[in-house]
């Protein structure tokens, strides 16, 4: 999952995948959100959220490495992925 900013809106993009796969991966970036972002800040206002996960979107995006992606962090894995689909 990948979170944008766009048109002023944040905006959650989900990449395509099926069944329980889906569900366990979308419920642990879920869990990870609330155990480094959410139950550890408060926020004032709507805005202030919106922010903050923007801030916290682009070091998950970027630096952190996920099993799931050979321990390459998830815009790596995008990278290799589209390499793969022009080759």
């Amino acid at each position: 999952m990948q979170l944008r900013e766009g048109g002023g809106a944040a905006q959650l993009v989900q990449f395509t995948m099926r069944g329980t796969a889906r569900q366990s991966r979308v419920a642990r970036f879920i869990r990870t959100i609330k155990e480094q972002l959410l139950w550890v800040r408060t926020f004032a206002t709507v805005e202030e959220l919106r922010l903050a996960l923007l801030e916290w979107a682009y070091p998950y995006n970027e630096h952190w490495l996920l099993e799931r992606h050979d321990f390459l962090s998830p815009s790596q894995a995008r990278r290799e992925l589209r390499l793969k689909q022009a080759a």
